[in-house]
C-alpha cells in the first residue's frame, strides 16, 4: 500500500544526499564498497585488504551488470 507521503519523503532525502539514495551497481556504490574493505582489514575482519572487484565474481557483475 503505498503512503502519502513517500513522494515527499522521496524528494527529501534525494535533497539530503545528493541525488539518488540508493544508488545500484558496484560502481555507483565503489567509494562506499572500498571504505567497507579498508575498514575490514584495519579491523582484522579479512586477512588482507580485499580489492572491490575481487568482492563480486565475475559472472555476477556480468550477468547482473554491476
Amino acid at each position: 500500500m503505498p503512503l502519502l507521503w513517500t513522494d515527499e519523503a522521496l524528494a527529501r532525502t534525494r535533497a539530503a544526499f545528493g541525488g539518488e539514495p540508493w544508488p545500484y551497481g558496484v560502481d555507483a556504490n565503489r567509494t562506499t564498497l572500498e571504505a567497507f574493505a579498508r575498514w575490514a582489514d584495519e579491523q582484522g575482519v579479512t586477512h588482507r585488504r580485499v580489492e572491490v572487484d575481487e568482492l563480486f565474481p565475475a559472472s555476477v557483475r556480468t550477468r547482473y551488470r554491476i
